[in-house]
């Protein structure tokens, strides 16, 4: 073990985290999801941030990699579980935090996975959205704050995963196959069907109301309809 990882873990608490952030056409977000991570990665606190870049039109990867970020572009665009899957396979950390790219993870997440993951029954925990929402609007905020109320009123204990804000022990994942991206070829429920395979494996999943993200999406009743009908429901069909 090197010495640079036996002081990551110093500070991380016994286990080295990688933050992965899939991300398209996000250069607009970046300065501000990026920033706290990247900051987390100067103190010590995680050992990388990956951003991997599904073939964005616009300049997501050199943002990123201007920002701090270990850049990873995808050969081709397959979506976030695609793209979580390959910077998985290069990930260095004993623990993968997947977020999002539309999502500001607050510091303290760090510190709460070390925490969390000191127990070797743990196989994932995710956490949830904060109770303010960034974008305006009354359909986003009702949409944020409802993601909000579940997750912080729901039971600790899960048999699903969100990988919005959310980690997996990195043994765990690759163990039980990574995001399925055969079956769902476009996002909709990757992680929830994850969370699954984490489960009937033996591994324990946990929802920690602490581990919080701002979201930033502008929700309008359209975008909630193509969502949540068409991406999240017409699966289970």
């Amino acid at each position: 073990m090197s010495a640079d990882k036996d002081k990551l873990d110093q500070k991380s608490g016994g286990c080295t985290i990688s933050v992965i952030m899939p991300a398209y056409n996000a250069s607009s977000l970046l300065p501000e999801v990026l920033k706290p991570l990247i900051q987390l990665k100067e103190a010590g606190k995680v050992s990388e941030v990956i951003v991997v870049d599904d073939q964005s039109q616009d300049e997501t990867a050199k943002l990123a990699s201007e920002m701090g970020a270990d850049v990873l572009v995808t050969p081709q665009n397959g979506g976030p579980g695609a793209a979580r899957n390959f910077a998985a396979e290069k990930a260095v950390g004993d623990v993968l935090w997947f977020v999002d790219s539309d999502v500001i993870a607050f510091a303290v997440g760090a510190d709460r996975l070390s925490d969390a993951f000191s127990d070797p029954g743990l196989g994932a925990v995710f956490g949830s959205y904060d109770d303010s929402p960034g974008s305006d609007g009354w359909f986003s905020k009702y949409k944020n704050l409802l993601h909000h109320y579940h997750h912080q009123q729901g039971r600790r204990d899960a048999t699903t995963f969100w990988a919005g804000c959310g980690a997996v022990r990195a043994s765990v994942f690759h163990a039980v196959g990574g995001f399925d991206i055969h079956t769902y070829e476009v996002p909709s429920i990757e992680d929830i069907e994850l969370g699954y395979r984490i489960s009937d494996a033996g591994h324990r999943i946990e929802i920690d109301p602490g581990l919080l993200c701002k979201h930033l999406k502008h929700w309008t009743i359209i975008n909630a309809v193509h969502t949540d009908i068409f991406r999240r429901a017409l699966p289970w069909a």
